[in-house]
């Protein structure tokens, strides 16, 4: 589907945790068609304006009822500090839906979902469509220390199962969201069953997360998080190759990849 270009307006701008803020958009032609793993291009913040000159890709963190769109903002440069000091009424422009979401096989009855850091973005949304469909959800989510860890209550009361880890043992268990999976794996043994794994983060954890579960049978997915300037496939920025020998653009290929394709069998 073609993607929409929108003015979005900004409905709430929050601080939710260390240098990362939640912003609210009404968007309502995007916010109906997006799916769970595609991202949005916000910019430029004003009709005539050229800072930043590039627009900033970020996931769809959550859909609401009525249609609000989220994104969660990490504020690491020049771009995403003036995203980040949007306030309530504001406008700017928003490409999207884009790129290629999850596919969560029809067979599916328990998904797994493992996020790092910033990757736990996407993944709440995934999260929260699967519980509401019916499906079992166990959200496995790490960040190096409790202030990093972004406030996930609300897809808990939607039924996700959310298991919690911290590098400096603040909040959760000691460790990282690969070891949360680790356990999890253990305590299912060798058969992954009817589950589906999907992970985001960063790309030592995806590795190891394709280890880990590529003798179990289990279909996953990875959602990579990398530079983009373009969005749509056009100036290949984002041309990424794999171990595989295969190569791929991750904002109109991706960003969601099987596993294999990315790491191998």
């Amino acid at each position: 589907m073609k993607p929409l270009q929108a003015q979005a307006e900004v409905v709430s701008s929050q601080r939710v945790a260390w240098e990362t803020w939640l912003l609210g958009l009404r968007a309502p032609r995007i916010s109906d068609q997006v799916v769970p793993g595609q991202f949005v291009m916000l910019g430029p913040l004003s009709p005539d304006s050229t800072d930043p000159f590039l627009n900033r890709p970020l996931s769809v963190h959550r859909v609401s009822e009525d249609g609000i769109l989220y994104v969660l903002l990490a504020r690491v440069g020049r771009g995403t500090a003036l995203l980040a000091k949007l306030e309530k009424g504001d406008t700017l422009g928003a490409l999207g839906p884009l790129g290629r979401g999850f596919s969560v096989p029809g067979a599916t009855e328990t998904v797994i979902a493992v996020g790092g850091g910033m990757g736990v973005a996407p993944l709440c949304f995934l999260a929260e469509r699967q519980a509401s469909a019916g499906m079992r959800v166990r959200l496995l989510y790490g960040a190096a220390r409790a202030e990093q860890l972004v406030p996930v209550g609300e897809i808990a009361e939607e039924g996700v199962e959310v298991s919690l880890a911290t590098e400096d043992g603040s909040h959760g268990i000691r460790g990282t969201a690969v070891d949360l999976l680790q356990a999890e794996l253990e305590d299912r043994g060798q058969d992954g069953g009817k589950c589906y794994l999907a992970a985001c983060g960063p790309w030592a954890m995806l590795q190891a997360v394709a280890g880990m579960t590529s003798s179990l049978g289990m279909p996953s997915e990875v959602s990579l998080e990398n530079r983009m300037a373009c969005g749509v496939g056009a100036c290949l920025g984002c041309k990424v190759h794999f171990s595989t020998g295969s190569s791929g653009r991750v904002c109109r290929d991706g960003p969601v990849f099987d596993t294999k394709e990315v790491f191998g069998p």
